[in-house]
């Protein structure tokens, strides 16, 4: 992903590595981990009843949520 972010923090970064997307079935949330510069974030992608409509995900979804939700 290729775009500029700005967190609280003020990080500025147009990169963002996405280490490891974790679907949690028992709770109906699919988050990610991602590194913005030097720092490491949680970001939620779907939960409660969006998680339903996520359906089978690809990395191209977890992409695209990114960039909605950043």
């Amino acid at each position: 992903i290729n775009r500029q972010i700005i967190l609280q923090e003020e990080i500025k970064t147009n990169e963002i590595t996405v280490l490891r997307t974790i679907d949690d079935v028992i709770n109906s949330h699919i988050y990610c981990y991602i590194l913005i510069g030097n720092t490491e974030r949680m970001i939620t992608l779907w939960e409660g009843s969006d998680y339903g409509l996520a359906g089978q995900w690809t990395d191209t979804d977890v992409e695209n949520r990114l960039n909605e939700v950043l």
